[in-house]
């Protein structure tokens, strides 16, 4: 389900990409001339004092990249579901390049949206709105079920991730003790396969509530690096926990506290 995702949404926006850049302009080389034309989105090309500095930038290439070592649902994909240690060395040139695809027309389509859509709009959405004002409405709904493929696959791979940690790491250490007291290990799996189940229904009802709690943050990538800044802070933990033999959990406890 994950990987039919995946090309549904790089089949999207490469397509709406490419739409914009070479069918609404004249390519590349014609959005950043037309661009350079505006000031406010000349500066926007310009490393200055502001939210655009070096400082920031390297500071959100940092969290990225502890989101992609620590996330559980990075975990999940490249550990729980590896069946094959060989895939790996397919992996290791496979999603590079998937994310050098995604990343094609970030640039072409911020500039497009800037000029086209303006500022009242989320940047996030312009991969929509864009061709919507334009009167695309096809290319648009094309731009709308890869972003709904998109959604649909961080939901399932989350949701399970965070399911398996919840019952491996909190319910089944309590049920195995509970469970070899009693001599009644037999229904130990079915039991963990319900809360397994149970785990996920409060999972989702716990997102939609934070959805609602957060229902002023209308920018997607805000929300993202909330999260890339909230598993960041356990990014110590981990990292010492693997080469720092005299670390312990008190102390892991005490430096997130």
């Amino acid at each position: 389900a994950v990987a039919v995702e995946s090309l549904v949404k790089l089949v999207a926006f490469l397509l709406a990409g490419a739409f914009v850049t070479y069918g609404v302009y004249g390519g590349i080389g014609d959005i950043f001339t037309r661009a350079e034309a505006v000031p406010k989105l000349k500066a926007l090309m310009t490393v200055a004092d502001t939210g655009a500095s070096y400082g920031s930038w390297w500071s959100l290439t940092f969290l990225s990249m502890l989101s992609i070592m620590f996330l559980p649902r990075q975990f999940q994909i490249s550990v729980v579901e590896n069946v094959n240690e060989r895939h790996l060395a397919r992996a290791i040139w496979l999603f590079p390049l998937y994310l050098f695809l995604m990343g094609l027309f970030i640039w072409p389509l911020a500039l497009a949206g800037k000029q086209w859509v303006g500022a009242d709009m989320a940047s996030d959405t312009y991969v929509i709105s864009l061709p919507m004002s334009l009167g695309f409405d096809g290319m648009a709904m094309l731009a709308f079920l890869g972003g709904t493929s998109a959604a649909t696959g961080m939901v399932i791979v989350c949701t399970i991730a965070l399911a398996i940690m919840v019952s491996n790491d909190l319910v089944l250490p309590v049920l195995l003790r509970r469970f070899w007291q009693q001599g009644r290990d037999e229904r130990l799996m079915r039991l963990l396969l319900q809360v397994r189940r149970g785990a996920i229904l409060l999972i989702l009802l716990a997102a939609w509530v934070l959805y609602l709690w957060l229902g002023d943050l209308t920018s997607l990538s805000r929300i993202g690096y909330l999260s890339f800044g909230a598993v960041a802070q356990v990014a110590a933990a981990l990292l010492l926990g693997l080469y720092w033999r005299h670390g312990n959990r008190k102390g892991v406890y005490l430096g997130l506290s």
